[in-house]
């Protein structure tokens, strides 16, 4: 297991090789206030499962800046003072697990968020201020999502470009929404 101390980077430009040549990242701690930053960049494609160690879930910046997907193993947050940042081809899938951002979002790439399987996996904009970008994966299959809640203070516009069904409750608490391709809402599903 990594711990992240509070205000410290952990840069992974390269795989960590586990048993039988799998990559394996294990269990990193961010830090219970969001002071800590993750980015994974560099050559190569393979992405394994990231765990964060509970109550220790919340990192100030998380940057992909390399291809493949990564894919969450527990929830996380990103702090209001930080960026979830997609340089390059890499995607984050957060399938059963909950990704908070509160800080912005950027996509300087083609990488996006991705959820397979829409059991438990739920997707929370909050924060203040301007949404920058909220991409989505558009080689990852079927986005499906459980819960959606967008909830950014002092107006935020959210422009929504993707396919996705929604199988619980898609809910803009405040801000707009703008919406141009295949948003999806499940049968009993609720918009609200």
């Amino acid at each position: 297991a990594f711990n992240i101390g509070s205000s410290n980077t952990l840069v992974i430009s390269g795989d960590f090789q586990g048993y039988n040549g799998t990559t394996r990242l294990g269990t990193i701690s961010g830090h219970s206030t969001g002071t800590s930053n993750l980015t994974f960049q560099g050559s190569g494609s393979t992405f394994d499962e990231l765990r964060f160690t509970t109550g220790l879930q919340t990192l100030t910046n998380l940057t992909l800046n390399r291809a493949g997907t990564l894919v969450l193993g527990s929830n996380l947050t990103i702090g209001s003072a930080g960026t979830l940042a997609f340089a390059s081809t890499g995607n984050l899938q957060f399938d059963g697990q909950t990704l908070t951002v509160n800080g912005d979002i950027t996509q300087a790439g083609s990488g996006g968020l991705a959820s397979l399987t829409f059991a438990n996996s739920n997707l929370v904009v909050a924060g203040s201020g301007s949404l920058t970008a909220l991409p989505f994966c558009s080689g990852c299959g079927s986005i499906e999502l459980n819960n959606v809640f967008l909830q950014r203070t002092s107006g935020a516009t959210y422009t929504w470009n993707s396919t996705a069904t929604i199988h619980g409750t898609f809910n803009l608490v405040s801000g707009v929404l703008t919406h141009s391709s295949g948003l999806t809402m499940a049968n009993l599903s609720t918009f609200s």
